[in-house]
């Protein structure tokens, strides 16, 4: 779970950018890294300590250092979010934008920190459990990009998952006036009302199901995950919207009855004289 103190989150997020950059800045970006970073604690019982959120950062060099210091401290969990653009080179990598980024061909890899970073990153870190969300367009690359065997390296026991927000074709979406981009949203909305389909535990397994139903009624890029070890078990929280199965009475052994529902059709009948009577 997230709850322990070995948990380290990092949540990261551009929202503005600067004129000529090419890109078009995301006003929903703070209130969904504020929101989230809530839920996380609130819902999922992640140390306020332990998490940290960097909101639009200056440069790749800034985010990548961050991410480089939650990555050197021991811990059981490793969690980086990130939210905004993403943005494919020329070689079709992707780049994770900063407030910096200016797509141009020739400034993108200076200004922007590239996904290989933040795989590198995960690998240096001591972590038995890593995991990465990028909801962000094309953020699906960095499923395709990884092989089994490189997800397997990503931790050391329980393994490592990749969650993207679209494919690695598909822009991600963040409806205008709305205070979450759409597939964060979904996911605070999940983490904190539950979901009557999961059981009393969710974890990635039952998180990734769920945004998956929600895109394909919403018809919203479906999310894409890659994932190594027993890491889908990991659970997050407990599920509000919990539904007990419903269980059925126990059949009597043959010829036998029920006292309890025999005696109340004799009340009943008694009931039923007794009104006649009147």
């Amino acid at each position: 779970m997230l709850n322990g103190a070995g948990t380290r989150v990092l949540l990261v997020g551009t929202g503005s950018y600067a004129p000529g950059s090419g890109l078009v800045s995301v006003p929903a970006v703070p209130s969904t890294l504020a929101d989230l970073g809530q839920v996380l604690m609130e819902r999922c019982g992640v140390v306020a300590e332990r998490l940290r959120v960097l909101r639009d950062p200056e440069s790749p060099t800034q985010m990548g250092l961050a991410l480089a210091e939650e990555a050197e401290q021991p811990s059981e969990v490793l969690l980086f979010y990130y939210v905004s653009h993403g943005v494919i080179s020329s070689g079709g990598r992707l780049y994770l934008s900063s407030a910096a980024t200016d797509r141009r061909p020739t400034r993108l890899a200076h200004t922007a920190l590239a996904y290989s970073a933040v795989r590198e990153a995960a690998l240096a870190s001591k972590a038995r459990s890593i995991i990465v969300v990028l909801d962000c367009c094309f953020s699906g690359r960095a499923v395709e990009t990884l092989s089994t065997g490189k997800i397997a390296d990503l931790a050391a026991v329980h393994g490592g998952y990749v969650l993207a927000a679209a494919s690695q074709e598909e822009m991600a979406l963040a409806p205008v006036g709305q205070p979450h981009t759409a597939f964060t949203g979904e996911l605070i909305r999940l983490l904190t009302d539950g979901d009557p389909q999961a059981p009393l535990l969710i974890t990635l397994r039952h998180v990734f199901d769920a945004l998956e139903r929600a895109a394909l009624a919403r018809n919203f890029p479906l999310p894409q995950q890659r994932a190594s070890g027993t890491i889908t078990d990991l659970v997050l929280c407990t599920n509000p919207a919990y539904q007990a199965p419903h269980q059925q009475p126990t059949p009597l052994p043959e010829g036998h009855t029920d006292i309890q529902s025999e005696r109340v059709e004799r009340h009943r009948g008694f009931e039923s004289l007794r009104f006649r009577h009147l």
